[in-house]
């Protein structure tokens, strides 16, 4: 479901994918290729979301605003199931694990792994090239071709069965 808000219209480049459990509504900007998957709700009413090129944000997520911060992520993210984004900036190339929570003012660098059920604090900073995993997050180690590799194989599976359920995906009544 794509929503407009208070007339805030979301512009969405037409070779997105959006499942149609998703809601989408107000003040959000979709690059090429990015997809929002099944029962994830991004929610720019306050505040503008910008998710980047080939960025996917998988199943039940919630990607939402405050009064001071938008939503921003990079090209070539993967935000994983049931994560929640809230009024942060994540960067480009990052894997965000699934569970994480990322609160309010949070910075994330390019390049940055962030382990399944991670919690980033408001106003925390995590520079490139890192990953990090823990409640709350500590980092233990740096990012490696390895880490590289995964988030490319993730791009590029999303982006398939993203074209393929734009392609052939039927709603079945029984």
């Amino acid at each position: 479901m794509i929503v407009n808000v208070s007339g805030l219209e979301p512009k969405i480049h037409e070779s997105c994918y959006i499942a149609d459990t998703a809601v989408v509504a107000g003040d959000v900007s979709m690059e090429e290729h990015a997809s929002i998957w099944f029962n994830t709700v991004v929610r720019g009413d306050i505040n503008p979301i910008y998710i980047g090129r080939n960025s996917n944000i998988q199943d039940n997520c919630t990607v939402h605003v405050s009064t001071k911060h938008p939503a921003i992520i990079g090209d070539n993210t993967v935000i994983g199931h049931n994560a929640v984004i809230h009024a942060c900036t994540i960067g480009s190339g990052v894997l965000v694990g699934m569970g994480t929570t990322i609160l309010d003012g949070a910075i994330i660098g390019d390049h940055v792994v962030i382990g399944a059920g991670t919690l980033i604090p408001p106003g925390k900073i995590l520079e490139d090239y890192t990953v990090v995993m823990g409640n709350p997050y500590k980092v233990i180690r740096k990012y490696n071709e390895n880490d590289e590799e995964m988030i490319k194989g993730i791009i590029f599976r999303y982006s398939k069965w993203a074209k393929i359920y734009q392609d052939t995906a039927k709603e079945v009544f029984k």
